[in-house]
């Protein structure tokens, strides 16, 4: 089943940028930021910010930085999508 996720363009940007080999999966057309994805491919989406918050997001005191939160509110969007109607 597939699933439709909304992001702001900020978000969808980041996603874009930082995670360029899940480009073919998403798409954005010229009114909106939504496109239906499988639960697999969200999951896949998740692990890979999930990792880059990992790596990019968290300061030396293990608090998120900006760019931790911001990636935290992609992650949460996504979450709440795959676990809607379960």
């Amino acid at each position: 089943m597939m699933k439709k996720i909304e992001l702001s363009s900020s978000q969808f940007a980041f996603v874009l940028e930082k995670l360029p080999d899940i480009k073919e999966r998403l798409s954005k057309n010229n009114t909106s930021v939504q496109f239906s994805l499988k639960d697999d491919e969200i999951e896949i989406i998740l692990e890979h910010l999930t990792n880059l918050f990992s790596e990019i997001g968290i300061q030396d005191n293990s608090e998120p930085n900006e760019t931790g939160y911001f990636i935290e509110s992609i992650i949460d969007d996504f979450n709440r999508t795959l676990f809607q109607n379960e």
